[in-house]
C-alpha cells in the first residue's frame, strides 16, 4: 500500500506476480496462498471486488498453459502421444498472446468485466 506506483501500477504488479506463479504453480494453490494478502490490499486501492475477482481467475487460468509447467499441456501431450510437447507449447503460443491482450483489456475497461454482474443485479 505504500508503493508510490498508484493503484494501476500495484494492479500491474499483482498481475505480473500473478503470471509468474501461475507459471510454475497450480491455479488453486495459488490462489488460496496469495487472495487473502492482495484482495484487501486492492479493495483500499478502490477496485471493484468483482472486477478485481474477475481479472485474478483469468491470470490463474492462464497459468495453464504458460510454460514451463502448463498442467493442460501435459494433459494434451498424455492423450496425442504421438505429438512432441515442444509443439504442443509452439501451438499454445498465440493462446497466450490472446490471453495478454484480453487480460490487458478487462484491465483497461473494467466494465467489460462488470456489464453481465450488473444486468443481472437489475
Amino acid at each position: 500500500m505504500n508503493l508510490h506506483f498508484g493503484p494501476f501500477g500495484v494492479l500491474a504488479l499483482v498481475m505480473v506476480g500473478y503470471l509468474t506463479l501461475g507459471a510454475v504453480m497450480d491455479e488453486l494453490a495459488m490462489m488460496l496462498l496469495t487472495v487473502s494478502i492482495v484482495f484487501p490490499a486492492m479493495m483500499q486501492l478502490g477496485f471493484d471486488p468483482i472486477w478485481f475477482d474477475v481479472i485474478i481467475v483469468m491470470a490463474a487460468t492462464f497459468g495453464m498453459i504458460y510454460p514451463p509447467v502448463g498442467m493442460n499441456v501435459f494433459v494434451i501431450n498424455s492423450i496425442a502421444t504421438d505429438i512432441q510437447l515442444t509443439r504442443i507449447y509452439r501451438g499454445t503460443f498465440p493462446f497466450i498472446a490472446v490471453d495478454l491482450v484480453r487480460l490487458a483489456l478487462l484491465c483497461a475497461f473494467r466494465a467489460l468485466s462488470l456489464w453481465l454482474p450488473k444486468t443481472m443485479a437489475s
